[in-house]
């Protein structure tokens, strides 16, 4: 849904605005609907990603651009300016579903950005492993690279009022991704989705960690021993949650779980 070039040059500006300190993150999105208010195609999507990134870094490192590809075609054509941090800013890449998109970021040398919660975190540990698998192949360092997990984030005083205050919230949360996906109600797919994302499967795998602070302790323990990530992020607003709800939340999880967490690691 946009301009390579566009995107290298906007975020190099911004990189020198910001005296270094941007972290480039780039995905195809989950949203068919939205490609198609853009009128671009989301079945060329994925293919036109991975070339248009190839453009964005070849863009930064200066030299003049002379590209023939399937999507897109320049000649003599220079960014300016580069961005501050060279070669390029650090690029994390999304991937949730096929494992071959997994492996083409670990070639690449990209981190990793991934939502464990749309599947399982059971299943998303093996795909995280052929990311790990194709950075050693391609001879990048492991240790340097970030596995970078999400969750969305309820903390209550009780598991109770947790659940209270967030499994509305949450399934409207639930209407949005079905209506995304274009999934028509009545249908197969449609129900076992809506299942798989209720708010009570999501506390029971741990892929949201909504609950007392224990029980939050508990969910981030398990995403911690399981899935194995670098770093996790943590979506405490979502689906029109009261801002008062999501900062007491907050202070919750500041005060409580995060240093639980610290004396359970």
């Amino acid at each position: 849904m946009h301009h390579p070039i566009r995107i290298a040059e906007d975020f190099a500006m911004l990189d020198q605005l910001s005296d270094g300190r941007v972290n480039f993150g780039v995905g195809r999105g989950m949203s068919p609907s939205e490609y198609a208010i853009f009128g671009s195609s989301y079945d060329t999507a994925q293919a036109r990603l991975g070339e248009a990134l190839e453009i964005i870094v070849k863009g930064w490192s200066g030299e003049t651009l002379d590209w023939q590809g399937e999507h897109y075609q320049y000649r003599g054509f220079t960014v300016r300016p580069r961005p501050r941090q060279l070669p390029h800013p650090p690029i994390y890449m999304t991937a949730n579903r096929e494992l071959d998109h997994f492996q083409m970021i670990g070639r690449r040398g990209y981190h990793l950005l991934t939502l464990p919660w749309i599947f399982t975190n059971e299943l998303q540990r093996p795909k995280i492993e052929a990311y790990l698998d194709a950075l050693r192949g391609a001879g990048h360092a492991v240790e340097d690279r970030e596995v970078f997990v999400m969750y969305p984030t309820y903390v209550g005083i009780t598991d109770d009022e947790a659940r209270a205050d967030a499994r509305d919230r949450w399934h409207r949360w639930r209407q949005f991704v079905l209506e995304e996906q274009a999934l028509e109600p009545g249908t197969e797919r449609y129900a076992q989705l809506f299942e798989h994302l209720s708010y009570e499967a999501m506390v029971r795998d741990s892929r949201a960690v909504f609950g007392s602070p224990e029980t939050c302790v508990r969910h981030l323990a398990r995403i911690r021993d399981v899935v194995k990530p670098t770093h996790v992020g943590l979506t405490f607003h979502f689906a029109g949650l009261a801002q008062k709800k999501v900062l007491a939340s907050m202070e919750r999880f500041a005060r409580f779980v995060r240093p639980a967490l610290r004396t359970s690691a």
